[in-house]
């Protein structure tokens, strides 16, 4: 939710959702946040940033969605990063015994003065844990970007930001579903009709290639 607090809200048909009173999981979240189940520790994990503007991830756990643990740092941006890049969030999923992350990077925007937010490219990178808590980064490329040649194929242009949203395993792979801008961030938010969906497709355990 984006507001000052963390809430939630459920529905039993998917349609209808009523506000949960009083069960806050965290202070400021902004998107982009992801929740999936521990099966090793039995709970659910929230992946999100610690509060509005602070560009890295972390978690919080919780069993019942009413009692939530403390947040944990889990990632953050490093050297190996190109300069002046940003964590932006963590959409992470089980998948088989290990734990997937897709650490979206915020780069390219100029060093200048009061230009932070505005201009440069959003794309996701792959991270995985062992245990849903500690989390190592995996190579330093783009995995889900909208900057190659098939996204320009598809759409007749690229698009600067794309993050992941959410995830469907099929029988023989995974479907990755995006939230994607042609316009480069900043402009991109306060640009009608920018914003689209997009639906990757990914051959069974290729998350390496």
């Amino acid at each position: 939710s984006m507001t000052d607090q963390g809430v939630i809200y459920t529905s039993p048909d998917l349609i209808q959702w009523t506000l949960l009173e009083g069960d806050e999981w965290n202070v400021g979240a902004e998107p982009i946040v992801g929740v999936f189940y521990n099966q090793k520790k039995e709970c659910y994990t929230i992946t999100l940033r610690p509060d509005w503007g602070v560009r890295k991830v972390g978690y919080v756990e919780t069993k019942d969605w009413r009692t939530f643990s403390e947040y944990e740092d889990c990632l953050q941006t490093d050297s190996l990063d190109s300069p002046l890049s940003e964590l932006y969030g963590m959409p992470a999923i089980e998948y088989h015994g290990y734990y997937i992350g897709f650490p979206v990077i915020y780069r390219g925007f100029k060093d200048d003065l009061i230009t932070k937010f505005n201009g440069g490219t959003i794309e996701s990178e792959l991270a995985y844990s062992f245990d849903g808590r500690h989390w190592q980064r995996s190579v330093r490329e783009p995995f889900i970007t909208g900057l190659d040649e098939q996204n320009e194929r598809v759409f007749g242009h690229k698009n600067n930001m794309v993050w992941v949203s959410d995830f469907l395993e099929t029988d023989d792979g995974m479907l990755i579903y995006c939230s994607a801008a042609k316009n480069e961030h900043g402009t991109a938010f306060v640009t009608d009709g920018d914003g689209k969906i997009c639906v990757f497709y990914m051959k069974k355990d290729r998350f390496v290639s």
